[in-house]
């Protein structure tokens, strides 16, 4: 059971309840919702506030009394997304993060909204709102949270066709619904954890390929620690240097070429990207962002911002991208060394005959993943902007766009070392080489691959690849 208090939402516990962990309200952070609530209400009725007592966007001049439950208005006008339909996994977990933001207790919103949300985060997928990817630009993911907002209602059926209201709603909570990045953090924090852990599964198929082409040691060494000024850099070599550390050193060349040499300074930036974007994601995940917010119960006080603008996401998750494209290229050149390069004395292609083709089909597949992570690196999102509601909104950080592209990137790393590991085992199994320490007890977790390697189809060997990449226990 994973609490939500609005304080200590982990990526790890969102991933644990896309996967299915159950979530419950913290009871001093309902209070804190429920004061905020009030004092959101004594404000409203004092003087202005946005989305209570006026419009929004270019509305913001309107007097919403004019029309019947504006805030169910709001949602009917504001459900437009379009797009693939979101993984249930994922509703589940933008529920959780949503509900954890109100918990914060800044947004106005009292806690029947939140307990509706939790409610979604635990139930079976049928319960689940339909949300489409598409239609957010990086300032609140407006047409996802007002569809969720509908199946709420019971204006919208859920996955399994049902239409079932909630209870306790009231019509000043939609803007405080709607007013959040929910489902680009959910896309962003379960993609980050993913890649947190293949990147550090990269450290384990990169030594496979030292040994297999025997390579300088020299390279992850202790001088990495006196020539680097970044701990990114000297972390890499020291994984890397203890799972080769009993491992037989070869008689290696006077230096290798920039694939295996520079791996320490092309992989560690990702590491350290990574490391930054889940900050990023954890501080955003628990605060309460809503325009907006009530900034004091006592007296109760509401004050206007643009909070909820992601522009830190957005250049968190480019610069992520570019840092996964700079240790896929790197990867790429290991593959390519391994098939093609006689001076480490492996057989062309890793075929079983001069003249084979062998592993050729890898370099070709690894290199067009390399090129679908180059192009999305190329177009950072936060270059991106939109000119909306008559100029009211000028400037977008296109966040939710780098979030929904992360699939995509996950996708196409995870392919390239496959590529690497499935060429890395076939020339330990061609070389015969025996392996020892740490690598020892990864060894037969992945030996399976790479023992054929007369002409044949690889699909089901990168199969069981992009398997064996996805499953933890492999690389402990």
């Amino acid at each position: 059971m994973i609490d939500l208090d609005g304080r200590s939402l982990t990526l790890d516990r969102v991933e644990a309840v896309a996967s299915g962990a159950r979530c419950r309200m913290e009871p001093a952070a309902v209070a804190r919702m429920t004061a905020a609530a009030a004092a959101m209400a004594t404000a409203a009725r004092a003087g202005r506030v946005y989305g209570r007592t006026t419009g929004v966007g270019a509305n913001r001049d309107q007097d919403p009394s004019l029309t019947d439950r504006p805030g169910t208005a709001l949602l009917r006008s504001h459900a437009g997304g379009w797009g693939p339909e979101v993984a249930p996994g994922a509703v589940r977990a933008l529920s959780a993060i949503r509900a954890n933001q109100l918990l914060v207790g800044a947004s106005g919103a009292g806690p029947a909204l939140a307990a509706a949300l939790v409610q979604l985060a635990n139930g079976a997928d049928g319960n689940l709102p339909v949300v489409h990817a598409y239609g957010s630009v990086g300032t609140a993911d407006l047409s996802a949270l007002a569809t969720v907002g509908l199946t709420l209602l019971g204006e919208r059926p859920r996955r399994d066709g049902r239409v079932s209201g909630m209870t306790g709603w009231h019509d000043g909570d939609a803007l405080p619904l709607i007013s959040s990045s929910a489902l680009t953090l959910a896309l962003a924090a379960l993609g980050t954890v993913v890649l947190q852990r293949l990147s550090q599964h990269a450290m384990v198929v990169y030594a496979l390929t030292h040994v297999a082409l025997g390579g300088n040691r020299e390279a992850v060494g202790p001088v990495v620690d006196m020539v680097s000024p970044f701990p990114e850099v000297r972390r890499v070599a020291a994984t890397v240097r203890g799972l080769l550390a009993v491992v037989p050193a070869a008689d290696a060349p006077v230096q290798d070429f920039f694939g295996l040499r520079c791996y320490p300074q092309v992989h560690g930036p990702l590491l350290a990207e990574l490391d930054r974007l889940r900050t990023g994601l954890e501080s955003l995940v628990n605060a309460g962002s809503e325009n907006p917010a009530v900034i004091s119960t006592d007296p109760p006080t509401v004050a206007h911002h643009g909070g909820f603008h992601l522009a830190p996401l957005a250049l968190r998750l480019d610069a992520t991208a570019i840092a996964l494209t700079a240790s896929a290229r790197s990867s790429l050149s290991r593959l390519s060394h391994l098939l093609t390069d006689a001076g480490y004395e492996l057989p062309r292609f890793l075929g079983d005959r001069p003249g084979a083709n062998g592993l050729l089909i890898l370099e070709y597949s690894a290199a067009s993943a390399v090129e679908r992570l180059r192009t999305i690196a190329a177009s950072p999102a936060l270059l991106g902007t939109a000119h909306l509601s008559a100029g009211i909104e000028d400037d977008a950080s296109q966040a939710s766009h780098a979030a929904t592209r992360l699939d995509e990137a996950v996708t196409a790393y995870r392919h390239v070392l496959a590529c690497e590991l499935l060429a890395a085992t076939t020339a330990l199994h061609a070389r015969g080489m025996p392996l020892d320490g740490p690598l020892a007890v990864v060894w037969p977790r992945v030996a399976g691959l790479g023992s054929t390697r007369a002409d044949h189809d690889t699909s089901d060997d990168l199969a069981t690849a992009h398997a064996l990449l996805d499953d933890d226990t492999v690389w402990r």
